[in-house]
């Protein structure tokens, strides 16, 4: 038997643009009526007065944990590219065309990446956001575990939207070095044993890593208040637009893809066919987030790989 913790998702602060509106005080709250394109009520979005001195707080443990993720990254990037040896430490003409190799894919990779990096964002967001990752069993425990409360900071973003601006930016970009670092410790592994060079993915994951967590963070900024150099990124398609984004706050069932948006049409496409277990709703979705981040870096060399081939030998 199993209770339920459930949020009250039919807030958010989208305005009758379909941009995100600005906070004004923690007193305040405008509303939004149905018959607008938003379509749905404003929540208060400034933060509370005193929310520095509460949780919501950044501490130094927290600063820590993140100062170490990134240390790990760097560590791992040093270590791809000049101590680990392709396919365990082989002949030096193995690891001189490894290195060829790298160098030529440097500038294809962060398409290749890009891509795949909005893909795996979208399928943990879809998951996160399932209500029944916060299912509690009879003795009030989370059922799901660590799952829970990563769903549940998911869902309350729905609700919150203003604590995604309640941190440093440079914080919230460090967010992500955490999987970054798991993710370059698995193509570390794959260019010593199997001796495929990973040096462009270890230069681009973590970037794009970060890019990830600012291309949310911009989408929920005021207008007045965001970057030009990230502007400029979310004009010409690199990173996702506020108004794209805003189109997930206003239903809650579509665009999951937060960094860029390029991953849209494929989720969308797999999540609405009848004939696949794969609703927005399903916990299929648990298995599939898992996989895709154990396959990614084998995804990423095989495609950039067999693009190198048909543009060098084709």
């Amino acid at each position: 038997m199993t209770t339920s913790k459930k949020l009250d998702l039919s807030n958010t602060n989208l305005d009758s643009t379909g941009e995100f509106s600005t906070p004004s005080s923690s007193s305040s709250s405008s509303s939004v009526g149905k018959g607008s394109p938003a379509g749905v009520t404003d929540s208060e979005y400034a933060p509370p007065a005193d929310f520095k001195r509460r949780s919501d707080a950044l501490t130094w443990s927290m600063a820590l944990t993140n100062g170490t993720a990134i240390v790990a990254n760097l560590i791992m990037i040093v270590a791809i590219m000049f101590w680990v040896p392709c396919g365990g430490g082989g002949s030096s003409s193995s690891s001189k065309q490894c290195s060829q190799h790298s160098w030529f894919s440097l500038a294809l990779s962060p398409i290749i990446l890009l891509y795949l990096h909005d893909l795996l964002i979208a399928v943990v967001h879809m998951t996160m956001d399932n209500p029944a990752l916060l299912n509690k069993t009879s003795d009030g425990q989370d059922r799901w575990g660590p799952l829970a409360k990563m769903a549940f900071e998911f869902q309350e973003h729905h609700v919150e939207v203003w604590k995604i601006l309640r941190w440093p930016a440079w914080y919230q970009g460090s967010d992500s070095m955490g999987p970054s670092a798991v993710m370059l410790m698995q193509a570390a592994l794959m260019q010593y044993y199997m001796g495929w060079s990973m040096i462009a993915y270890c230069w681009w994951t973590p970037v794009i890593a970060v890019l990830g967590q600012h291309a949310h963070r911009h989408c929920h900024t005021p207008p007045a208040q965001r970057h030009p150099v990230v502007s400029i990124l979310s004009q010409i398609g690199v990173i996702n637009t506020p108004a794209r984004h805003a189109l997930h706050h206003q239903t809650l069932d579509c665009s999951y893809a937060i960094l860029n948006g390029w991953s849209n049409p494929l989720v969308d496409y797999v999540r609405t066919r009848t004939w696949l277990p794969l609703h927005a709703l399903s916990l299929n979705w648990i298995p599939v987030m898992f996989a895709l981040f154990l396959v990614l870096p084998f995804v990423y060399y095989a495609v950039c790989v067999g693009t190198v081939n048909v543009l060098l030998y084709a």
